[in-house]
C-alpha cells in the first residue's frame, strides 16, 4: 500500500485524508464529491485476471485539465503499482458533439481528420452491434392487467402449478424477438425537443405566510 500512496500522492497529486481499516480515502483539488477516491486494500485476496467479462471493471477514468492537442479527447493510461488501470482524460470543447448534433450521436461513424482516409478499413474491423433480445418473463396476479406488454410476458394466477408450468414453458421458448412496443430508443431526445418548444405560463400562485404567531 505504500507504493499506492506514493503513486496517488506524488504521481497524481492526491492528498490522503483518512483511513478506516483497509479503506483509504484520497482527495484532490477542493475535495468533496467528484474529487475523492476510496481505495480498498485487500492484499489477502488473489489479484484479478486479464480476462474481461460481464460485470468486470476495466479502468477508472479521471477528468484532467484541458489539452489542446487532440480532437475529441486525449487520454493517457497507466497502471498503479497494484495493477489498477487508470485513465487521465482531457475532454475537448464540445467533445463528441463538436462535429455532429447531440441528437445524432452514435448514428454515423465519425473520425478525427487524420483517420478519415482509413474510414473503410476501420469500419471493417468493427464488430456488428447485436440488438438485445427480450427475455421470457412470468408475472403472477393481475398487477399488469390493462397495461401494454410485450410477447415475452406471460400472466398467471396465484396457483403453484400454473406458475411452475408458465416458467417451464418460458424456459423452453427462450428469448423473444425484440419489438418497438416501448419506443425505438429515441424517447429522451423527442421529449427534450418537445420541452424546448413549450412556453410555460403561470397557472397557479402559492402564497405562504411565514410570520410567527404572536
Amino acid at each position: 500500500m505504500e507504493e499506492e500512496d506514493r503513486f496517488l500522492i506524488e504521481g497524481l497529486g492526491f492528498r490522503k485524508i483518512g483511513q478506516d481499516g483497509c479503506h483509504h480515502r484520497y482527495e484532490i483539488g477542493a475535495g468533496g464529491p467528484g474529487a475523492q477516491v476510496d481505495w480498498l486494500h485487500e492484499p489477502q485476496r488473489p489479484s484479478g485476471s486479464w480476462i474481461f467479462g460481464a460485470g468486470t471493471v476495466h479502468h477508472v477514468a479521471f477528468n484532467v485539465a484541458d489539452d489542446k492537442d487532440r480532437n475529441y479527447f486525449h487520454s493517457i493510461y497507466v497502471r498503479s503499482p497494484g495493477g489498477v488501470l487508470l485513465e487521465c482524460a482531457a475532454t475537448a470543447e464540445g467533445a463528441f458533439a463538436k462535429d455532429e448534433a447531440f441528437s445524432q450521436l452514435g448514428q454515423h461513424l465519425l473520425l478525427p481528420p487524420w483517420f478519415e482516409d482509413r474510414s473503410a478499413e476501420i469500419l471493417n474491423m468493427l464488430e456488428p452491434i447485436q440488438v438485445p433480445e427480450w427475455h421470457p418473463a412470468v408475472t403472477v396476479g393481475s398487477r399488469q392487467q390493462g397495461r401494454e406488454r410485450g410477447p415475452n410476458l406471460v400472466e398467471v394466477e396465484h396457483d403453484r402449478a400454473a406458475i411452475a408450468d408458465a416458467i417451464r414453458d418460458q424456459l423452453v421458448h427462450g428469448p423473444f424477438e425484440r419489438s418497438n412496443l416501448f419506443g425505438d430508443g429515441t424517447a429522451g431526445v423527442k421529449i427534450a425537443d418537445k420541452l424546448a418548444e413549450v412556453r410555460p405560463s403561470v397557472q397557479k400562485k402559492l402564497l405562504l405566510d411565514v410570520r410567527q404567531p404572536a
